[in-house]
């Protein structure tokens, strides 16, 4: 597992390290609603910046092995992060969790790196109706949708920036590498979903509000 700051070099974290010393109960909802406990060993985040002397994040995106991301800006999830690796007592893949949030969708599974994104302000203000743009068919995978090309709307609308932050209405937010993530990527008719086929699907946003780079932002009108 990698930790890499905005500035300084990379530090790499041995997850067989983390079997302790934190042992703590939480509760979390499970796949059928029912809320249940769990006991969890492993560390938590700050101390796993202290041992790679490493400056505590603010803003970052934990990446699993697979992909899939999640991006944390402390001042929107409060709470106490860990990356744990053993639960009721059985070994786990590091797993970031936020303690006793029972919601349990604030979690990534298989972390293989945490990396600071800046968490900039809001650039100039473009509104836009998707209904007065053209939408056209396009397909992901074997399935056809329906939509407006995110690529051409950012490019006529000015947002070039390395990162793009997608917010949703219900406060979700996704600091997403623009060349990676968003080289082939739609707003779906309907409910306005952030779709592409470098998204996993689980990054895939439903009722997408803004797109920001930090100099230009996109607002869709409701």
């Amino acid at each position: 597992m990698k930790l890499i700051p905005l500035s300084g070099p990379p530090a790499a974290i041995d997850p067989g390290v983390l079997n302790g010393p934190a042992v703590f109960n939480t509760e979390y909802r499970d796949a059928h609603g029912k809320i249940t406990s769990a006991s969890y060993s492993g560390w938590s985040l700050g101390d796993i910046f202290n041992k790679a002397k490493i400056t505590p994040f603010s803003c970052f995106n934990i990446t699993a092995a697979d992909g899939y991301f999640m991006t944390v800006v402390k001042e929107n999830i409060p709470g106490e992060y860990y990356i744990v690796t053993q639960k009721d007592g059985k070994e786990m893949k590091p797993t970031f969790i936020v303690k006793d949030n029972a919601d349990g969708k604030l979690r990534v599974v298989d972390v293989e790196s945490i990396a600071e994104v800046e968490n900039f302000p809001a650039g100039e203000e473009i509104s836009i109706d998707l209904a007065g743009i053209g939408s056209a068919p396009f397909m992901i995978g074997h399935r056809e949708y329906k939509g407006c090309d995110l690529v051409k709307l950012m490019a006529e609308n000015g947002l070039s920036g390395e990162y793009i932050k997608a917010s949703s209405e219900d406060g979700y937010v996704l600091i997403i590498k623009r060349r990676t993530y968003l080289g082939s990527a739609f707003v779906e008719d309907g409910d306005r979903r952030l779709i592409g086929t470098d998204l996993k699907l689980g990054n895939w946003m439903r009722k997408l509000a803004s797109l920001d780079d930090g100099k230009k932002r996109i607002v869709f009108r409701r």
